[in-house]
């Protein structure tokens, strides 16, 4: 845990902006890979509009009525009302409600005039939400909800505000130059009013503050559905936005900053004309019905993600050897594409590292207790792909990798005695994603990743808190499960093909079980074994019986009887002392599941696949099979002595939450390799010598054998 300087944190911060920039001077660097509607393209594909089913020609003495009923068409007006193109091939005729209707999502950066040098704000971090509506080829409306959060430096405080803002939109590209939604880059205003929130953390300072901004937008066009909005911006505030009190001289405070958003229009934006244009090319250079799914007009709800990772972090604290810095983590994660180059993660995630250790002296023995840092919290992220840049790019390549990056909220505990900190940490993180692929819809990854939290720490003397930061880094290994529109995803099952609807495995591995604290101990490998029956009356629901056996092993320092063998006739003289016991506990946990197949509910039932992946959740019921403890071989007992364990009170079976996914290649008729982690949670756990704090959480990796029929 080290003290946080507010440039470094800015610096991480102005960093990943000037990652955003680069990442623009990339996208104008091959505008001729994106598909646009220039002239040339006019020319050359006015045939293709879906609406006009003959050849247009300016020869006045051809008859549009004439030809149109040749073809069968009645209404020959559909097809000569050629104001209604606002440029050859597109149109704005969208009568459906939710026609060019978006949402929008986006973070950014935000800096505040101080009023005297001696009251000053770090660089604020901003996160917005919205919906909007454009109104046509110009206009567009939206409403939002932001929030912006930063440290007042005077005594480190956190700054927190919410609240919402109303915005018009106005594109000067499609003024001047018409209306075309896949031209690549769009310029345009931005003019919005705001009312906001702000409270000073660990004072009675808050304010409804209002404003008004004006700015920029960039708009760079990403797919049919996504579009990628830079705006920077000047905002003109009430004088109490910064909490500054008396010493504000002015009525007024000015802020300024930069936004990046994702935009996701809930149909396709695209007009027929141009779909068709991308949809022939992309025919011609590689014939993918993935890539036609994402252009056509029924594709909103395609490619949605699912994914399940686990792997190994480190904290870069200098008090703690290689080995002691290793953690773990776990995450869960759904998200969205909205083009081939921009998508949208939410992660649910908690993770465990050691952050310290003290040691205590008795027996002339040291003895050494660690201390674990807990976290569990969300983040959302951006996907950034640079392969969607290309033509040829296919959802269901070979391999892939793309950028996440993003920001997040959790709970942070460190244990230390009375002492123990439990607060909030914001996070913001970045990572390479290299992805696989397994089978139609789903692909194994790594995920190298970097974050950063912060958090305050309150002093005991006074009403306000330190800034502190942590700096991790990680590398996941995952599962990505990944969707095909429904169109695309139809199978039609041969007459008498058999499809197994019974399952049954077993398999063997290892566990974790995360707690705040725990003595050193000797090293032993927590091992476990499972069996589980399936059944599956259809193709993606299904009923999951299983058994899991563990055996852990702590170690606690604590009391326990010195008996002396000698004397039975008094009982043994039983003499009360201390000392480092080994405990081993035998567990067993019952579970009934309930289970989904998921890459059929996401991609279609298809017979003869290598991989099929399945998750599944529900309750167990936990027990202690035998529990044994033995004096540590550092400790001492004269001769003819033996130890005895106090009394404890007897284990009562526990009701446990259960969930996990199980990854199957199935190698040979019927028989497949299974990998299955999987999470349990017994709110009434109580193990020796480990104070597990509130999220008592076993994590379990097998790796075993199924059989189907």
């Amino acid at each position: 845990m080290q003290e946080n300087k507010y440039h470094y944190m800015d610096y991480f911060r102005n960093l990943s902006f000037v990652l955003m920039l680069a990442f623009f001077c990339a996208l104008t660097s091959n505008a001729q890979i994106l598909e646009t509607s220039s002239k040339d393209d006019v020319k050359n594909d006015t045939t293709e509009v879906e609406d006009n089913p003959y050849k247009i020609s300016r020869d006045t003495t051809i008859i549009p009525v004439d030809s149109a009923r040749l073809k069968g068409h009645e209404d020959y007006r559909k097809y000569v009302m050629d104001t209604r193109y606002l440029a050859p091939g597109d149109s704005l005729n969208k009568p459906r409600w939710y026609r060019d209707l978006f949402l929008q999502v986006g973070m950014g950066i935000e800096n505040m005039f101080p009023p005297t040098k001696g009251y000053k704000f770090n660089t604020l971090n901003t996160f917005h939400f919205g919906v909007g509506k454009q109104l046509g080829k110009h206009h567009s409306l939206r409403l939002l909800v932001n929030a912006a959060l930063g440290y007042q430096q005077d005594y480190d405080r956190m700054y927190l505000r919410v609240g919402g803002q109303f915005d018009h939109l106005f594109n000067i590209s499609s003024y001047l130059n018409g209306y075309n939604p896949s031209r690549l880059l769009e310029v345009g205003t931005v003019v919005g009013v705001g009312l906001h929130r702000a409270r000073l953390r660990s004072t009675t300072r808050v304010a409804t503050p209002y404003e008004v901004h004006g700015g920029l937008q960039l708009r760079f066009y990403t797919g049919p559905h996504g579009v990628l909005n830079i705006e920077p911006y000047v905002a003109l505030a009430s004088d109490d936005i910064d909490l500054s009190q008396a010493r504000n001289w002015h009525r007024y405070d000015v802020a300024y900053g930069v936004n990046a958003n994702f935009v996701y229009y809930f149909d396709n934006h695209l007009s027929r004309a141009a779909r068709n244009r991308l949809l022939k090319r992309s025919k011609e250079k590689d014939p993918n019905l993935l890539t036609a799914d994402s252009t056509r007009l029924r594709s909103w709800m395609a490619p949605w993600l699912f994914e399940m990772a686990a792997g190994v972090t480190f904290t870069d604290n200098p008090e703690l050897t290689g080995s002691e810095k290793m953690g773990y983590e776990w995450a869960v994660s759904g998200g969205k594409w909205f083009s081939p180059i921009i998508g949208l993660r939410a992660s649910a995630m908690f993770s465990s590292t050691l952050w310290g250790k003290k040691t205590t002296k008795a027996n002339q023995l040291t003895y050494e207790e660690q201390l674990s840092s807990f976290y569990v919290g969300a983040r959302v992220e951006g996907m950034f792909n640079p392969l969607g840049f290309l033509r040829s790019f296919r959802w269901d390549a070979p391999v892939g990798f793309y950028i996440v990056g993003g920001a997040g909220l959790g709970w942070l505990m460190k244990h230390k005695d009375a002492n123990s900190l439990h607060c909030w940490s914001e996070s913001y993180s970045v990572g390479m994603h290299l992805w696989a692929r397994l089978t139609d819809g789903l692909q194994f990854y790594l995920e190298p990743r970097y974050s950063y939290r912060i958090y305050n720490v309150p002093y005991r003397n006074v009403q306000w808190m330190a800034n502190f930061s942590d700096n991790t880094f990680g590398v996941n290994a995952g599962v990505t499960v990944t969707s095909t529109s429904r169109p695309y995803r139809k199978y039609e099952v041969p007459k008498g093909e058999h499809r197994p609807r019974f399952a049954f495995g077993v398999g063997g591995g290892i566990h974790l079980l995360s707690g705040n604290s725990k003595f050193k101990g000797p090293s032993s490998i927590p091992y476990n074994a499972n069996a589980f029956f399936e059944y599956r009356p259809g193709n993606v629901s299904g009923i999951r019986l299983a058994f899991e056996y563990m055996k852990h092993n702590t170690s606690d320092f604590t009391r326990y009887y010195d008996l002396n063998m000698n004397v039975p006739e008094y009982n043994y003289a039983p003499m009360v002392r201390k000392g480092l016991l080994n405990y081993t506990y035998n567990w067993g946990l019952a579970s009934l599941n309930y289970s989904v197949n998921l890459t059929n509910a996401f991609s279609g039932y298809r017979p003869g696949r290598l991989f099929d992946f399945e998750g599944f959740v529900g309750p167990s019921v936990m027990f202690t099979m035998s529990r044994k403890a033995v004096l540590d071989g550092q400790e001492s007992l004269r001769v003819n002595h033996e130890m005895r364990p106090m009394p404890e009170a007897a284990d009562k079976i526990g009701i446990a939450i259960n969930g996990g996914v199980k990854l199957t290649a199935n190698v040979y008729r019927g028989l497949g390799i299974t990998l299955t982690p999987q999470l349990y949670y017994n709110p009434n756990l109580k193990v020796h010598g480990m104070l597990l704090g509130r999220l008592k959480v076993l994590g379990s990796l097998d790796l075993g054998l199924q059989y189907q029929f």
